[in-house]
């Protein structure tokens, strides 16, 4: 199998939300972390990949791959919405938000 990350769009490759949450995220995760709401993230692991899936392994988007896939850091994931979900950790951390709570929960997912 080919590197599943660069197949998808960068909302669904770990470690690569940045560029997207700068611009938008900082005021918001400042609002959930002073009220402590939950981060609601609506994650389609199957649509991230649905476009080039002879790249992706259509068990890894929809959670039954038997392998583990390593991303280009060394971490390792067993399903693509394990790796949806680390990119927005990640991003959160990465905005100066990882020193405070700020649950993340799946309203949807498909």
């Amino acid at each position: 199998m080919q590197n599943p990350f660069g197949a998808c769009n960068s909302w669904a490759r770990p470690k690569n939300l940045g560029h997207h949450a700068a611009q938008h995220g900082g005021s918001r995760l400042g609002f959930l972390a002073d009220t402590g709401a939950l981060f609601m993230i609506n994650a389609y692991p199957y649509f991230a990949c649905k476009e080039n899936l002879s790249a992706v392994d259509l068990e890894y988007a929809l959670l039954g791959n038997a392998t583990a896939v390593h991303d280009p850091k060394g971490y390792i994931y067993n399903n693509m919405l394990d790796a949806q979900i680390d990119a927005i950790r990640s991003t959160i951390n990465a905005l100066g938000f990882g020193n405070q709570t700020i649950e993340i929960t799946i309203s949807e997912s498909g």
